[in-house]
């Protein structure tokens, strides 16, 4: 057996520098012996070099198949005196491992092929990584079309946009952006979509718009398009990624939506009109006394403005402030510095806002006919807060409370005015309400649990 080493392996810098690389290295004769292993493919095998000289394939380790496949590799430099590149599973100390080689042929000085190096590189790790990021990129392509949306790249100056994943979308090449929108993007929509575009640069922030794009059908349709930076470890923007979703059956349904809702808001309008022109011929006929008739115009305001309320936001809902306000209109004539308000922001379902503000009505109806509002130095305080358990929905819990008015007594019985505030929010809100004439003056505690609604 002849092992001496080929010329390449036996001179000393060679072999020294053969010796301190990571990758594995090695020299195979013409019976498929090794000839020659550097020592990280010693510490590959986990055997000693005298364990590796001589060896065959087999004897190395390597499966019968691949033992096979790899001789007619070797075979195949001998013959031709071409490189061959390939990859392989093997089996080692370590387990598993996939490695990346390259064959190819030493030859000696008269041309001939004397030996063929195997230089082998353990890429398992990188194997592994290069799945993941394939099982990324299907997973991603997967949700893209699910959601039929398209996700796309952006060079850092938005000069160009690549689309990434999409429906039929496969790899399109870049494309000028500026272009693209001037063919597309409806024309009333140019100065806004560019004036997102120049902040979220300017501020590396988060561009979001929607906005009207011409498609392949030939009528313009609304986008939605949200795009967010990517930095690299020196924290400077790279690229930015984005996505871009169809929203027009959406917008068709919130304008039809909205056309529901003023029609809607319109006869409700209407009928508190008919009510109140109604309440009128009534209480006139019936001689009815003049505060009875006051009372009642002024719970059928209240009402009418919680309805205004919510008119605004489109029935979802209202800010929990602008419900106090709006409801302690009564009591303003004699200035605000009379309320104290305080409380978080609290977002209300249309259900409890109208409660809410029907409740804090009659309270400040109350304070100013004859509890602290009825007195130069009276005020009255208005504290909420928001309280979460574990487990519990989150529960509101207001506090009315008056002071500085006249002695309050106790009432003998009790009017509209007040089953409205006890049994109106326990009845509508599930709630808990504790109303108490207390002699330095009436307090109202309400504990209800807050229903989360949409702040759109």
């Amino acid at each position: 057996m002849d092992t001496t080493p080929a010329p390449a392996a036996g001179c000393g810098p060679a072999e020294a520098l053969l010796e301190s690389t990571p990758d594995l290295a090695c020299l195979f004769d013409r019976q498929h012996r090794c000839i020659y292993a550097n020592r990280a493919l010693l510490e590959a095998l986990g055997r000693p070099r005298a364990e590796v000289i001589g060896r065959s394939l087999l004897e190395l380790g390597y499966a019968p198949r691949d033992a096979a496949m790899h001789g007619s590799e070797i075979d195949q430099v001998f013959a031709t005196a071409r490189r061959l590149r390939g990859d392989a599973r093997f089996h080692g100390p370590r387990g598993e491992r996939i490695h990346d080689y390259i064959l190819a042929p030493v030859l000696a000085a008269d041309g001939s092929v004397q030996a063929v190096a195997a230089t082998i590189r353990d890429v398992t790790e990188r194997t592994a990584h290069e799945d993941v990021a394939r099982r990324n990129e299907r997973r991603l392509r997967a949700i893209a079309s699910a959601s039929s949306s398209v996700i796309y790249r952006l060079d850092p100056d938005w000069s160009r946009v690549q689309v990434l994943v999409g429906p039929g979308v496969e790899n399109p090449p870049p494309l000028s952006r500026l272009e693209l929108q001037a063919e597309h993007l409806h024309p009333d929509d140019h100065a806004r979509v560019a004036h997102a575009v120049a902040r979220a640069r300017e501020e590396t922030t988060v561009f979001e718009a929607e906005y009207r794009w011409l498609r392949g059908d030939g009528r313009y349709h609304w986008l939605a398009s949200r795009v967010v930076p990517v930095r690299g470890d020196d924290g400077r923007v790279h690229e930015w990624v984005g996505a871009t979703t169809d929203v027009e059956d959406r917008r068709r349904q919130e304008t039809h939506q909205r056309l529901l809702l003023d029609e809607l808001n319109h006869r409700v309008k209407n009928t508190l009109a008919v009510v109140q022109s109604i309440a009128v011929q009534t209480f006139a006929r019936t001689g009815a006394d003049r505060q009875a008739v006051e009372r009642f115009h002024a719970r059928l305001l209240a009402l009418a403005k919680g309805h205004e309320l919510l008119t605004a936001s489109r029935w979802n809902g209202t800010w929990l402030r602008d419900v106090v306000e709006t409801a302690i209109g009564p009591g303003m004539g004699h200035g605000l510095e009379r309320f104290l308000i305080d409380g978080p922001r609290v977002w209300l379902a249309p259900r409890p806002s109208l409660a809410l503000s029907m409740a804090l009505h009659e309270l400040c109806t109350n304070a100013v006919k004859y509890g602290a509002l009825s007195a130069p130095g009276g005020t009255v305080a208005i504290r909420w807060e928001v309280h979460e358990e574990g487990g519990h929905p989150r529960r509101l819990r207001l506090e009315w409370r008056e002071s500085g008015g006249p002695a309050v007594v106790e009432p003998q019985r009790r009017g509209f005015g007040t089953r409205l505030v006890e049994q109106g929010l326990r009845h509508d809100l599930d709630g808990e309400v504790v109303l108490a004439f207390e002699a330095s003056g009436v307090s109202c505690h309400i504990d209800v649990p807050l229903v989360e609604a949409s702040t759109a």
